[in-house]
């Protein structure tokens, strides 16, 4: 009994230091800058913090803001209208999830060129509203548009390979406003997505 509450007051007190060292924010963007509805983030191999934000798509490092990604919302290029998700492809291109556009953008490392990932296939819809993807271990694209309550998967290249799902409560269905997340586990090759209408995770194999 007394070995037992020896190691868990060990374990609380690790704890207690571990969660000291994030009572800080992570960067004090300063400068008067507006950082409200922040999405996802993700660190890049020079540390380099990604994050989007409501209407554009801020670049940070631990200093302070050290570019901006979009400049202002709208449709161009390099504009964003409420961005969602962001990723680096094995080929360090940067992946924005450009929700309020309808689009998925993919830009060069340095920003030098940036293209849309679309569909162009007769019969099949464009993007809708694009609210997350996920990378397999090829580097496929798996893009969540709940618009019309699919799964979008696209090569690595930005081609589109085929989509399923619809309004629905079955395995294969999502409810109205669904799906709103991806996961993938590379190493066993399957597929989670989140579909909150229905309440429940579904998992596929890829």
């Amino acid at each position: 009994m007394r070995k037992a509450l020896v190691a868990v007051l060990a374990l609380l007190l690790v704890s207690a230091v571990a969660l000291a060292q994030y009572e800080e924010p992570l960067f004090d963007i300063g400068k008067g800058a507006k950082w409200w509805s922040v999405g996802g983030c993700l660190v890049s191999n020079d540390d380099t913090v990604w994050a989007v934000q409501a209407k554009y798509g801020w670049q940070v490092n631990e200093d302070d803001i050290v570019g901006l990604a979009g400049g202002a919302s709208g449709d161009g290029d390099t504009e964003f209208n409420s961005p969602t998700r962001l990723a680096f492809t094995a080929a360090a291109e940067l992946l924005v999830a450009d929700a309020g556009n309808a689009r998925i953008m993919q830009y060069s490392v340095d920003f030098d060129s940036a293209s849309p990932v679309l569909i162009e296939t007769e019969g099949v819809p464009e993007l809708v509203l694009p609210s997350a993807f996920s990378l397999d271990h090829f580097g496929n694209i798996f893009a969540a548009d709940p618009g019309l309550s699919r799964v979008v998967k696209f090569d690595p290249g930005g081609g589109y390979l085929l989509q399923f799902g619809s309004t629905g409560t079955r395995s294969n269905q999502f409810g109205e406003n669904a799906p709103t997340g991806l996961a993938i586990n590379a190493a066993l090759g399957k597929l989670f997505v989140c579909d909150p209408a229905n309440n429940r995770i579904l998992e596929y194999r890829i």
